[in-house]
């Protein structure tokens, strides 16, 4: 399987966990390299003039809808994840963290 693929297959598995709704993988300048669901480009070119992560790989927000959890990859990529109130936010920030390690690995 391609980087492409694994790329997509690892989108997959995030967007699979229970009460995640949306998950995207950005450039560095923000632009959406993949999303899912493939037509939801809500979050495209925002990820790196809204946040300042200074130390932090990971910010993440707690909204009224849900938590937005945004991680800057070494590679300069962004990984955003939407998640409803509900989830588990342990189980899916450990699930997330995994994604991230193995798409820089791909992105290198």
């Amino acid at each position: 399987m391609h980087a492409k693929g694994v790329r997509e297959r690892l989108l997959l598995d995030l967007i699979q966990i229970e009460g995640v709704n949306l998950c995207q993988l950005c450039d560095h300048e923000g632009f959406v390299i993949q999303a899912l669901p493939k037509a939801d480009n809500q979050l495209a070119g925002t990820l790196p003039g809204l946040f300042d992560f200074g130390e932090q790989e990971m910010v993440t927000i707690s909204g009224t809808n849900g938590y937005l959890l945004v991680k800057k990859l070494e590679t300069g990529h962004y990984l955003a994840i939407k998640v409803e109130n509900e989830v588990n936010l342990g189980k899916v920030r450990a699930t997330f963290n995994e994604s991230a390690n193995r798409l820089v690995a791909l992105l290198q």
